[in-house]
């Protein structure tokens, strides 16, 4: 006999269903640190560039700066120019180095598309919110100045030397673990090491795991360092010395924190 199909009244029925759409893209980053930060990190050449020109003209002491001034002075006295804006600066605004630059600021031709880079630079900068419609460089700006060169620098630092980091040698529980010893009674279950503790009984032919077969992992605590660095910012000291003096303090804070 055939019995019919009923259905379980408890269990919920679908009439109707219709197929979802798939969208793919990356992740939205909702903090201007996490966006500036991502660019960053994934190497978009065209932020990187416009955080270099930003931190090339607060090197050169410049926090406001507009392409039609920065011209007009490169064309009327260039060696005067390259005193107040640095060549770094110039050449990351014109797209020419600045030998190139100093010979040819005379032709008219060149004028003309010295002055278009220099403008099309200034509108990138003021539509990614890096500069105000006054030249005047943002928190943004200079936020995104700063992840530069720390990202730049900490991507060139390098350990040197024989003898490596110098370690903390206090014990800790909430340590790091790092090198094996015997079971010492008080230990913690935690920190046993399971592996090297068979092993050691496998080896010794033991059919049980004993006491004495027990190996422990040591943990080593982590130091606290608090760092406070002063920089010369005086009149004196803009240009490459200030950018030097800048990356000394990133690798020596980097080096302090290890």
């Amino acid at each position: 006999m055939r019995t019919p199909n009923r259905q379980d009244p408890k269990k919920p029925s679908i009439k109707d269903f219709e197929e979802i759409e798939e969208h793919s893209g990356t992740l939205s980053f909702q903090n201007v640190e996490d966006k500036l930060m991502h660019s960053v990190l994934e190497n978009d050449q065209s932020i990187i560039d416009k955080a270099k020109i930003i931190k090339d003209s607060i090197n050169q002491s410049l926090f406001s700066f507009t392409p039609d001034l920065m011209f007009e002075k490169m064309v009327k006295n260039y060696k005067m120019a390259q005193q107040l804006y640095g060549d770094k600066l110039i050449r990351q605004m014109t797209g020419y180095h600045e030998k190139y630059v100093e010979k040819n600021v005379k032709i008219p031709e060149f004028q003309r598309d010295m002055k278009q880079k220099m403008q099309e630079n200034f509108e990138a900068m003021q539509e990614q919110g890096l500069v105000d419609k006054h030249g005047t460089i943002t928190e943004k700006g200079i936020e995104l100045a700063a992840l530069e060169l720390y990202v730049e620098e900490l991507d060139q630092l390098q350990a040197h030397g024989l003898l490596g980091e110098k370690f903390f040698e206090k014990r800790s529980h909430y340590g790091a673990p790092l090198d094996v010893r015997s079971y010492h009674k008080g230990d913690r279950y935690k920190d046993i090491a399971v592996r090297r503790s068979i092993k050691t009984a496998v080896r010794r032919q033991h059919t049980k795991l004993l006491l004495d077969d027990m190996k422990i992992f040591t943990r080593q605590a982590k130091g606290k360092v608090s760092i406070i660095y002063g920089l010369d910012s005086s009149g004196s000291m803009k240009g490459a010395k200030i950018a030097t003096c800048k990356k000394a303090g990133v690798a020596f804070a980097f080096k302090s924190i290890q």
